[in-house]
């Protein structure tokens, strides 16, 4: 994952999807605690699953926006 990469594990601050599907899974995965993801789109799909356990232990916020 690029976030990994760049950020040398620490993952991001925030991230922005605007496809929605697989992706808005991966957004999650690429934040780091306390990270936001901002979706503002769902043209991959719009019915996601996620393991919201994870989403909540880490502090994580989910914004949508348009």
């Amino acid at each position: 994952m690029i976030s990994t990469t760049v950020t040398g594990g620490r993952g991001v601050d925030v991230a922005f999807d605007h496809v929605g599907g697989e992706l808005f899974q991966a957004g999650l995965d690429a934040l780091t605690k306390d990270g936001r993801l901002v979706i503002c789109g769902g043209h991959s799909g719009e019915v996601v699953p996620f393991d919201i356990i994870p989403f909540f232990r880490a502090q994580k916020s989910v914004i949508g926006s348009f």
